[in-house]
């Protein structure tokens, strides 16, 4: 927190307090400590163990666990290479079913063509039995009448260009078949050894699968297990914070039942600066000259009554009247050294009865008046306060609260409002509020 005077930060301050109050907030904090401790020590489930044990057990836990997620780890990797080597020897046995059944297909068709092959072939042998046997013997003469006929002839031609070409056809159809054949025997033989491989295959997925069916409970068990340490872990760690909480609430217990009271400051450890000081009586002395106060103007400061002391008197050995003006004084000067220094203001600045030197002795409660009252009363003190006050509207709001005709001040800035009490009539204001 800044002094609104110097600008100084005083929140290294303690803030002073008495013996009883200071026992009272330390009774208070005790008694609740203790009630945190009492809380924390009902939640403690290993209650026979100290922090430290807590701590070796968290160690061992950590390396046991460790040793665990490590064997974890290796299954896993392990069940993963033989997952996908099941996945690859999988597909390649599908791979391999799908060849055989193609080349049981082309056997099964090459079986029906071989069929189709040996039936043409003792259909053009017959053909070609039958045209050897119709022209052998025969010299194209009739049998009947002895002529030679053309038509006999061609017949005869005929029948030996089907003899031949039954030949050629039945060898052609032989050469087809061999090629078959052949195709045949490669494809059995390729038949024979896929079958060989998809076994060897088989017999590679049922070992895999055998090794999975072995590994697997271990790696649940492990999992387990991992998991059972993880919650003893968790146990271990609670207990560890709910030890150290209570092991730093004794330290603050002892700290507060060993807690005196704050030392007492020096008033000097409150007062301002000499500088400070020195500046705000200038500038108190520049206001009492702009409001035309009568004497030198010759502002000190008294550390004893905490106040200031004018031409060489008091401010609280003056009238009534002039303690009010040199009170609004300082409020006025206060204002402008916080301005000039950049200090925080609010700007906004209510005088109740500044003015009240320039009261009626007779109606006022105040009474008569003393008799530095009466030497500011006949000057124009009043007038030259208010024109001060209309000058400084740029940097602060002043609202003045007076029983009093005001002087005549021609500026904008400056209005008057008349509050008019229980004989106030039509639009005339009664108050304030």
């Amino acid at each position: 927190m800044k002094n609104s005077v110097t600008g100084n930060d005083n929140s290294s301050l303690d803030e002073l307090i008495t013996p009883e109050i200071f026992n009272s907030k330390k009774s208070g904090r005790t008694d609740l400590l203790n009630e945190l401790i009492d809380d924390y020590k009902s939640e403690v489930t290993f209650k026979n163990d100290s922090l430290q044990t807590l701590k070796e057990s968290l160690e061992k836990n950590k390396l046991f666990q460790d040793t665990i997620k490590q064997k974890l780890n290796n299954s896993r990797q392990t069940i993963a290479s033989l997952l996908i080597n099941k996945k690859d020897i999988s597909k390649e046995i599908a791979t391999n079913h799908l060849r055989i059944n193609d080349i049981k297909s082309n056997l099964s068709n090459f079986k029906s063509l071989r069929d189709i092959y040996e039936s043409d072939i003792k259909r053009l042998e017959s053909q070609e039995e039958a045209a050897f046997l119709l022209s052998s013997n025969h010299n194209g003469y009739c049998g009947t009448c002895g002529q030679k006929s053309d038509n006999i002839c061609d017949d005869l031609e005929q029948l030996e260009i089907l003899r031949i070409a039954s030949l050629a056809e039945i060898q052609k159809i032989k050469s087809n078949r061999k090629g078959l054949l052949e195709t045949k025997e490669k494809l059995e033989k390729q038949l024979i050894n896929i079958e060989i491989q998809n076994e060897e295959l088989k017999n590679k997925l049922r070992f895999i699968e055998e090794e999975i069916n072995l590994k697997t409970p271990f790696l649940e068990s492990n999992e387990i297990l991992n998991s059972e340490q993880t919650e003893k872990r968790a146990a271990i760690l609670r207990e560890i914070s709910l030890l150290e909480k209570i092991h730093n609430l004794k330290l603050k217990l002892q700290e507060a039942d060993g807690e005196k009271p704050p030392k007492k400051y020096k008033s000097e450890d409150f007062l301002p600066t000499e500088e400070a000081i020195n500046s705000f009586c200038e500038i108190y002395s520049e206001v009492l000259d702009e409001i035309k106060f009568p004497g030198n103007k010759l502002v000190t400061f008294d550390y004893k009554d905490f106040d200031v002391v004018i031409d060489g008197k008091h401010r609280r050995l003056n009238g009534k009247g002039v303690r009010a003006i040199l009170h609004s004084v300082f409020k006025i000067t206060l204002l402008l050294y916080c301005s000039r220094k950049k200090l925080f203001h609010p700007k906004i600045l209510v005088l109740d009865s500044p003015l009240v030197t320039y009261r009626d002795p007779k109606d006022s409660k105040h009474g008569e008046l003393d008799n530095d009252e009466k030497i500011i009363a006949n000057t124009k003190l009043s007038f030259h306060f208010l024109d001060y006050l209309s000058k400084l509207s740029n940097i602060a709001q002043f609202i003045i609260i007076e029983n009093i005709d005001i002087p005549a001040i021609n500026d904008e800035n400056f209005t008057v409002e008349t509050f008019h009490g229980k004989n106030a009539v039509g639009t005339e204001r009664n108050g304030l509020f």
